[in-house]
């Protein structure tokens, strides 16, 4: 059967599947009406009308278009944007690793559920997903390989085919999974006076939209597995959503960001962010209207908790009059005055709370936020003021992030919130910003425009790195922190702050260090009048767990089965550091043919991307490859049955980080220590082995450094323990075969050649691996 014909009958399939028996219901002047669909019974709404909507899956969405209407469902109602796709739709795809199926999907999918569990999407847009799919399906990204991404999803747009890989699945048929178009949300508001209330909704662009609406509310609702889970956007305003629960559920891990180890952090940031789909969001704001409310809700891992943001609409068109119509005059142009406050944010692979672009007005205060990435990131301000306040941000990487500047003219307040966290303030990129073309001119680095006033900090250090001189120029007074004072704090900034406190008892520094110890700063502050009020955080308002009260139903409908990472071992590859590596491959056997597998570490900062592969024999090149920087790759050795090759990887990025692993037996490959490099395991500490072996008879010359505390052991091949030599010259001969060199305690040994010894070192190994890793599958910290 052909592509085309397949897709047809497929679709057939799915216009067959009948309706749920349940009625449906419009209530008008007290009188009820059944409906066999609840898009049926939208249709027959009238303003003033309830529409009730019976238990069961409705697949395809919901579009409310009659304004003054309330929808309501029933305990088990489940809105899905997308479609189940049957059982016996889906073929086998060993292509792409050991569970992984393929089915024709006629257009573009915008995510993929399975069993109430987000999939990660492979996205042929960034450059990588189209090209190796199949590579990153088996092996996965960076140092922990393929455990820590779960589900995976990428489309083939040219063949219109779709390939999900589930690695803790062996049989397909034992699940239930539903496809969205891209595009699709599981209901849209696009009327005013609206109320929705008791839904789950499942598998859209957005769980909930408000669409060019006014004064609609959503209320106790349930979303998961959306890209954002509630959606503010098309100029809608006065609208609210509140007492809601909201998680992507992603099949790819989110880890503890206070405990876990920095390779399952950053492993599954990158593929999201380097291979993947880009971000998700709990509750989105985007190109809205005025006084829109979010309040009250619970976001719970996610990758993004709530964003505020214009988009890069902002720069891509009409930026010079954006700039003197809007920037200069401070005039706001979309999502004046929204509050956002007494939100629950818990578990965020990235960041839990988001103010960007146009927040003219806004206020967000009397959040708690636990275990993100970033638990506030205040990026790119163009249109203030901000007010900041009264939040709880705790356990966190970074507290408060300043992501590239604030325009000069825009004013933000961080003002009597409680950060527990590592560091007080981090800065990323906020050096100055050139402008092309149009203005001709450039916006001054920095945060001239930050006023950091009356905050208690538990932090180890004031700054990670204090930015460029220059453009921290932020006001800052009264604040009262854990950590010492950098001597390169300027003068004029922490005016009468307190340093090296010391504070045993959290949850009583609250109280100890209120109105008593922290004098109270005159600031505009519209919510609270002249003066701020002092940690007036209200935590009975703000949930301390789910409250829409629809999880345990949905769960048990959507089989939403939890992966038990707590009895999950995690790999760990280690990585050589270098621009330039050299590599023998030795092939006893004679083979013709053999594989490699290439995997590269996708740092934050992917520059100078393309590489070179050079395969020759010792006199000449036999093949010479140019590839991107990817994640993943299996390589091709041009053996053609010689006995020895050289592969030679050369790169313009001087931090390229690569791990070789050999797919076919009786092949080995080893690198020659010809230069500098750095042997890096990218997690927290880690015991590294390394298998060292003499050329040409010579002895073992190296010399070997690591971090401060680090040590260093030889073991012989016969087993015996020495320590590491002054000289770094290990004799072999008398005692000729593998030397083992064991690092104690580090995550990175820099190794360097001593005179022309060039010693072969086997693949790079990391003991006391596999990692074992907690996920908080319990639910939130309280």
């Amino acid at each position: 059967m052909s592509v085309n014909k397949f897709i047809a009958a497929v679709v057939f399939v799915l216009s067959l599947v009948p309706a749920f028996a349940a009625d449906n219901f419009v209530i008008s002047n007290g009188k009820s009406k059944a409906y066999p669909t609840p898009a049926k019974a939208l249709a027959k709404a009238k303003s003033g009308d309830t529409v009730v909507i019976a238990d069961g899956i409705w697949e395809g969405g919901l579009k409310l278009t009659v304004p003054s209407v309330k929808l309501k469902g029933s305990p088990n109602t489940v809105i899905c944007a997308g479609r189940k796709i049957p059982a016996n739709a889906w073929i086998p795809a060993p292509e792409a690793g050991q569970n992984a199926w393929k089915t024709p999907v006629g257009k573009v999918p915008s995510n993929v559920v399975c069993n109430g569990r987000a999939l990660l999407e492979l996205h042929s847009a960034n450059g990588n997903g189209a090209d190796n799919y199949k590579e990153i399906m088996k092996y996965g990204v960076a140092s922990t390989g393929r455990v820590l991404l779960g589900g995976i999803f990428s489309y083939d747009r040219k063949n219109k085919i779709l390939t999900v890989s589930l690695p803790d699945i062996s049989d397909i048929k034992k699940c239930t999974i539903f496809v969205a178009d891209r595009g699709k949300d599981a209901l849209t508001i696009a009327a005013d006076n609206c109320t929705v209330s008791d839904l789950t909704l499942l598998g859209g662009d957005a769980g909930a939209a408000f669409r060019n609406c006014a004064n609609s509310e959503v209320h106790h609702v349930f979303a998961v597995a959306n890209n954002n889970g509630i959606l503010f956007t098309d100029n809608c305003r006065g609208c609210s959503a509140h007492h809601c629960d909201i998680t992507l559920n992603p099949d790819s891990f989110t880890c503890d960001a206070r405990t876990g180890t920095s390779s399952a952090v950053w492993d599954v940031w990158l593929a999201h962010k380097r291979v993947g789909s880009w971000d998700k969001t709990g509750i989105a704001v985007f190109w809205a209207g005025r006084d829109n409310k979010i309040f009250c809700n619970t976001v719970y891992n996610h990758w993004n908790g709530i964003h505020c943001g214009t988009n890069p609409k902002t720069w891509n068109s009409g930026l010079k009059e954006y700039y003197y119509n809007n920037i200069v005059p401070q005039k706001g142009r979309v999502n004046q005055s929204l509050q956002v406050f007494n939100n629950r944010v818990d578990l965020c692979i990235d960041d839990a709370l988001e103010p960007s672009g146009d927040v003219e007005n806004q206020q967000w205060y009397s959040n708690v936020v636990t275990r993100a990435h970033c638990g506030i990131r205040i990026k790119v301000v163009d249109i203030g003021p901000l007010y900041i306040f009264d939040n709880d941000i705790s356990n966190c990487l970074d507290g408060i992030r300043f992501f590239k500047n604030l325009t000069e003219p825009a004013q933000v307040y961080v003002i009597h919130n409680r950060l527990q966290h590592r560091t007080a303030h981090t800065f990323a990129s906020v050096e100055t910003i050139p402008l092309k073309g149009v203005l001709g001119s450039k916006v001054p680095g920095g945060i001239r425009g930050g006023h950091i006033h009356n905050n208690l900090y538990l932090t180890d250090c004031y700054t990670a790195e204090f930015p460029p001189k220059g453009t921290a120029l932020f006001t800052a007074s009264n604040n009262a922190y854990t950590c010492s004072r950098p001597a390169e704090l300027p003068a004029e900034q922490e005016k009468e702050s307190r340093f090296s406190l010391d504070i045993k008892d959290v949850p009583d520094t609250c109280k100890e260090v209120k109105a008593k110890e922290l004098s109270k700063t005159e600031l505009p502050c519209p919510q609270r009048g002249q003066y701020a009020d002092l940690l007036n955080i209200s935590p009975e308002k703000t949930p301390k767990t789910f409250i829409s009260g629809r999880y345990q139903n949905a769960a048990k409908i959507l089989d939403m089965r939890v992966r038990k990472w707590t009895s999950t071992a995690i790999p760990a590859h280690c990585f050589v550091m270098a621009p330039e590596q050299t590599y023998v491959i030795e092939n006893p056997t004679g083979l013709d043919s053999a594989k490699l597998l290439l995997r590269a570490y996708l740092g934050p900062k992917v520059k100078n991307s393309t590489f070179k592969i050079i395969f020759s024999d010792g006199e000449k090149v036999i093949s010479e490859k140019k590839l991107k920087f990817l994640a993943v790759r299996e390589l091709d050795i041009p053996l053609a049955k010689c006995k020895k090759l050289t592969m030679k990887i050369i790169s313009k990025n001087r931090k390229a980080s690569w791990a070789i692993e050999c797919l076919s037996e009786n092949i080995s490959c080893k690198l020659v220590l010809d230069s500098k490099v750095d042997i890096v395991a990218y997690n927290n500490t880690s015991t590294v082995k390394l298998a060292l072996s003499a050329q040409n008879n010579k002895d073992i010359a190296i010399s070997a450094t690591g971090l401060p505390d680090m040590s260093l052991t030889c073991i012989s091949p016969d087993g015996k323990k020495l320590p590491f030599p002054k000289d770094g010259k290990i004799n072999t001969t008398n005692s000729s075969g593998k030397w083992m060199l064991v690092s104690g305690n580090s995550r990175r040994i820099t190794l360097a050649p001593v005179n022309a010894s060039h010693p072969l070192i086997d693949t790079p190994i990391i003991e006391n691996l596999p990692l074992t890793l907690r996920l908080p599958s319990e639910g939130f910290e309280h």
